[in-house]
């Protein structure tokens, strides 16, 4: 299966998240802002982004334009209570339950395979 970056500030948020995330079967890495997860994703191969918008340090409007500059052709999804108008390759509504975010992201990866 794939390997997912799940970036949040909230901790409990990438757990549960995660965790839904790994009983689907896929492997997950965490960052708590954008920044740290432009960090993660120079050092780890991973194949999708789900992330939060509204995070300190670098939040996901900024983090999704780095992504698109740093690492082209990455899926990315948002999550949050509304996406801003920002262009993901997808977004979830918070709250969601597992079994729509478990779609959401199968959806995503059959259409926009990770390059990288």
């Amino acid at each position: 299966m794939a390997h997912i970056l799940v970036v949040d500030d909230h901790e409990v948020v990438r757990q549960v998240v995660g965790f839904i995330l790994e009983r689907a079967g896929h492997r997950v890495s965490e960052a708590c802002d954008g920044a740290h997860a432009l960090e993660i994703l120079r050092d780890v191969a991973t194949d999708m982004v789900l992330t939060d918008i509204n995070m300190p340090v670098m939040d996901g409007k900024r983090f999704l334009a780095e992504l698109r500059s740093q690492f082209p052709g990455m899926p990315c999804a948002g999550m949050s209570w509304d996406s801003e108008g920002i262009e993901f390759d997808g977004f979830i509504r918070k709250p969601f339950d597992a079994q729509e975010l478990i779609n959401m992201v199968g959806r995503i990866l059959e259409r926009c395979p990770a390059e990288g």
